[in-house]
C-alpha cells in the first residue's frame, strides 16, 4: 500500500515538474530533516504514509470490522529493526479518531528478549498462517526488494514500464555505485540518449548531506531519492539483532 502511494505520489510530481522526490519512510531522517533543514527539505519530501503508519490505519479500521469488534478491542504491536519507529508511532498525525494507529513498538532485539523471557520454544510453536488484510491484492508487489522496504525498486521498475513499456527482468536492478555502497543510482534513457529517470539510494548521514548539499546548490539531477538513515538501510538498524544475540 505505501509502495503504491509513493508510486502514484512521484508519478503526479513527475508530471508536474515537482521533483525530486525523497522517500519518507525513515522517522530518523524526516526528524532530521525537520528539525535541522525545515522549508529547504520538506517540499521534496514524500507525503505518504510509511509503511508502519499505513498498516497499523489498516488495522485499526479492517480488523474491527472483520472481527465484529470496537477499535479499542484491538492492540496493534509492531516489531522492527528501527528504534526510532517508536517515535513515529508516538506522532499526532498516527491516529484515527482517539485510538493510536499503534499501540506499541518493538524492535528486533527486545522482541527477542521477550521470547527468550517466556521460555518460547519456536520448534514447538504450532505454524500458522499470515492474515491477509488486503485480500491477495498484492500481487503487483511481487518484485518489491531491499534492505529498505523496496521503494526505488518499485517505483523505477512502475514507472520504466509505465514509460516505455519496459518490463526489467527479476532480481536486482543495475544500480551503479556512485560514491560508496549505501550511494548508488540507475537511470532510464530513451533511444535519444535522453534520461527519462534518474534514482539513487542514499543511506547513512554521510550520504544524506551529500543529497542536502546538491539540493541547496540547485545540483539536484535525481527524481527520486530513498533515504535512510541507518547505513546499508533498515535491516541494519539500531534496534536490529546482532550475530551475539542469536
Amino acid at each position: 500500500m505505501a509502495l503504491v502511494a509513493t508510486l502514484e505520489e512521484f508519478w503526479d510530481r513527475y508530471n508536474s515538474k515537482g521533483l525530486p522526490l525523497l522517500t519518507s519512510e525513515c522517522p530518523g531522517w524526516v526528524l532530521y530533516a525537520e528539525k535541522t533543514h525545515g522549508d529547504l527539505i520538506l517540499p521534496y519530501m514524500s507525503k505518504t504514509r510509511s509503511a508502519i503508519a499505513s498498516l497499523g490505519s489498516l488495522t485499526k479500521k479492517i480488523m474491527p470490522e472483520k472481527l465484529g469488534v470496537s477499535a479499542d478491542a484491538i492492540y496493534h504491536c509492531f516489531v522492527s529493526p528501527c528504534y526510532d519507529k517508536k517515535l513515529e508511532a508516538s506522532r499526532e498525525e498516527l491516529k484515527s479518531g482517539e485510538f493510536a494507529d499503534l499501540d506499541c513498538v518493538l524492535a528486533t532485539t527486545e522482541f527477542y528478549q521477550l521470547l527468550v523471557q517466556k521460555g518460547f520454544d519456536p520448534h514447538e510453536a504450532p505454524m500458522t498462517p499470515f492474515d491477509d488484510l488486503m485480500e491477495g491484492e498484492q500481487d503487483r508487489l511481487h518484485s518489491a526488494r531491499g534492505s529498505s522496504g523496496g521503494y526505488l525498486e518499485f517505483v523505477f521498475r512502475e514507472c520504466a514500464l509505465r514509460l516505455q513499456g519496459r518490463d526489467f527482468p527479476p532480481g536486482n536492478l543495475p544500480l551503479k555505485v556512485v560514491r560508496n555502497a549505501d550511494f548508488q543510482e540507475i537511470t532510464l534513457s530513451d533511444e535519444n540518449g535522453e534520461v527519462l529517470l534518474s534514482f539513487a539510494l542514499a543511506y547513512g548521514f554521510r550520504n544524506i548531506q551529500n543529497i542536502i548539499r546538491r539540493i541547496k546548490q540547485k545540483k539536484m539531477t535525481y527524481h527520486f531519492v530513498e533515504v535512510m538513515a541507518c547505513p546499508s538501510g533498515c535491516l541494519n538498524g539500531g534496534g536490529q539483532m546482532k550475530d551475539d544475540h542469536i
